[in-house]
């Protein structure tokens, strides 16, 4: 009998199919805390992360390499300074393929002046390194800093506001090396913050954001001169946080929130669409439920491959909307096509209160999400910890400890989850399905339609495990568990 031989069949896949997902959790007795990360060019992360103590802005951080399954395989530390008090790391900017740099504020502990910190690190073989650090900005003005950018030309652009100077902003602008080159502060405007910049080189100008309750303003500025060629004031009452450039080089979007009027509900997540005169191309809400805020914090919009990652906090009942507060928070996360349009939404977590501070769209066409999470009934009080999720193009992970059918990532919010009476459906931005819920026997025990988010009484049923199914007429369909106790 002859042996048939052996035969290797290769076939090339998408990459998308082997996307790494992981869960981390970074538990320490102080605040442990992260905003910022860069994906590399091997497929780990560089992220920056910082401990200490978040009620007195005062942290000591390290940057941090993570590889695909979330291990940390190499830690740098960043030196603290004796006569200051050190912030969080907020921003990490991709110079070249070697080379990274983040930033900080620091306060002076004597005179209680804030000026800029600048660490840059290094990759020589992947080894990465600390390669210097250095301290800008005029501690007589004392700027503290709102966004960072990286312009075309190689300079390093901050914005903020002045100390004590409620009616200000200004901008600071060095080289790689923290050189100074120019700087400016802008007077009598109708806000008290600058928030954001986006460098438009094809006009030589840069367009500055900032923001008061009641009025946002875009201030066209020349890059040479840093003269305002133009004020423009809209949207009413939208609050920009993030300008991040465009899928192409006619527009960029700016990421924020949008105050909500009618319901309980006070503010959703949302971002514009701008062109390069200023102009506003297209203007994106995102609904959850009337009745609850969303809230969208930092650095949680990202693209990439022509795909938006959009992230909020669901659920907060004050604004800002604190770490320290003992209530459910979820972690909200959007996955849209170009022009704003949904292709998925998910809730994540939940049992007790989580924040995004990051999304990062990757390239497998998953994203890096870093938030926050407290538990108010942890031994070790007013304390929250660094929570990481590495999901794929789907929307899922793997759990640290394998996810349950129950804490599956889920397009709609359904709690609570075991349910003694009254289970809750939000729908986020889907509207019109039907809900149908099924005992265990395979019977119709509940059929009605869910307009909206919706609260479902369930204590006329005996206990148990029952099915729902959502869907609606445009194809979409999820089915989910409910125990009732």
């Amino acid at each position: 009998m002859k042996t048939l031989p052996t035969i290797l069949l290769i076939i090339a896949l998408p990459l998308s199919l082997f996307s790494q997902t992981f869960e981390k959790l970074i538990k320490t007795q102080a605040d442990d805390y992260a905003t910022d990360a860069i994906e590399l060019s091997d497929g780990n992360f560089l992220i920056a992360y910082n401990k200490g103590n978040s009620t007195y802005n005062d942290f000591h951080s390290e940057m941090w390499i993570l590889n695909k399954s979330g291990d940390i395989i190499q830690t740098i530390e960043v030196p603290d300074y004796n006569d200051y008090k050190e912030s969080a790391i907020l921003n990490l900017l991709y110079i070249d393929s070697t080379t990274f740099i983040g930033f900080r504020s620091i306060n002076n502990n004597i005179t209680g002046d804030w000026q800029t910190n600048i660490i840059r690190i290094k990759n020589i073989s992947n080894i990465y390194y600390m390669d210097f650090d250095t301290i800008i900005g005029n501690p007589e003005i004392s700027m503290s800093n709102g966004d960072f950018i990286l312009t075309s030309d190689k300079k390093l652009v901050s914005v903020g506001y002045i100390h004590g100077e409620s009616n200000t902003a200004a901008i600071y602008i060095t080289d790689l090396n923290g050189n100074y080159i120019n700087s400016k502060i802008y007077y009598g405007t109708s806000g008290f913050l600058g928030t954001t910049i986006m460098e438009i080189p094809q006009k030589n100008k840069y367009h500055m954001f900032e923001y008061w309750d009641n009025d946002s303003s875009l201030f066209i500025i020349d890059k040479e001169s840093l003269e305002i060629d133009t004020i423009l004031h809209y949207p009413q009452f939208f609050l920009p946080r993030n300008a991040v450039k465009g899928i192409n080089q006619n527009s960029y979007f700016v990421a924020g929130q949008s105050p909500y009027f009618q319901g309980n509900a006070h503010y959703i997540p949302s971002f514009i669409e701008i062109n390069n005169n200023g102009e506003i191309i297209n203007i994106n809400k995102y609904l959850v439920n009337e009745d609850t805020n969303s809230y969208y914090t930092i650095n949680c919009f990202d693209h990439l491959n022509g795909k938006i990652y959009f992230g909020a906090v669901y659920n907060f009942s004050q604004h800002p909307p604190f770490h320290y507060y003992p209530e459910r928070r979820w972690i909200f996360i959007n996955k849209l096509n170009s022009d704003g349009s949904i292709i998925w939404q998910h809730f994540y977590k939940g049992e007790v209160n989580y924040m995004p501070f990051k999304v990062l769209a990757t390239k497998d066409g998953g994203a890096l999400i870093l938030s926050t999470k407290y538990d108010w009934e942890d031994p070790t009080p007013n304390q929250f910890d660094l929570h990481i999720l590495k999901i794929d193009s789907t929307g899922w992970y793997d759990g640290i400890t394998g996810t349950s059918e129950l804490m599956k990532p889920s397009q709609i919010l359904v709690y609570p989850n075991p349910v003694k009476d009254k289970v809750n459906f939000v729908p986020g931005m889907y509207r019109n399905l039907n809900l149908q819920i099924f005992n265990s026997s395979g019977k119709l025990v509940i059929d009605c339609k869910l307009p909206s988010t919706k609260t479902i009484n369930m204590s006329q049923l005996a206990k148990g495990v029952y099915i729902f199914v959502l869907s609606n007429n445009k194809g979409f369909i999820e089915k989910g568990k409910i125990i009732k106790e």
